[in-house]
């Protein structure tokens, strides 16, 4: 749990400045993790936005803003990934993007997941 703790917290509020590019990565990674609380797993096969894209039935039956917050995100994150560019404003926009979502998606898990999602693992190796 403590180590679960940290890993959030970095990826919130890194201590020390990151590149722009980072802190989308890092975002990004803190989306994973919220939505693998509500019991959707990453998969690094596909982009953010055909992920997004397929479990949208799922994330709309939670939370509308959160499935209208995911595409924005997932659309910002793409771009990056594909290396297409950051426009003025992604960075900051992402990051609070980012925390809102996983603030949203984690205050929808059951009381007993979130028992459970206490002890998942969420480093990557």
């Amino acid at each position: 749990p403590i180590r679960r703790l940290a890993i959030i917290e970095y990826l919130r509020k890194a201590p020390i400045p990151v590149a722009p590019t980072t802190r989308i990565r890092m975002g990004w990674r803190l989306i994973e993790i919220g939505l693998g609380d509500l019991g959707i797993e990453a998969d690094s096969s596909v982009d953010g936005s055909a992920w997004i894209a397929r479990h949208a039935a799922k994330l709309e039956g939670i939370d509308a803003n959160l499935l209208v917050e995911l595409r924005e995100a997932a659309r910002i994150r793409d771009r990056i990934a594909y290396g297409l560019g950051i426009e003025p404003g992604d960075v900051d926009n992402f990051a609070r993007q980012a925390d809102r979502i996983f603030v949203i998606a984690t205050n929808r898990v059951a009381l007993q997941q979130e028992a459970q999602n206490v002890f998942r693992d969420v480093h990557r190796s």
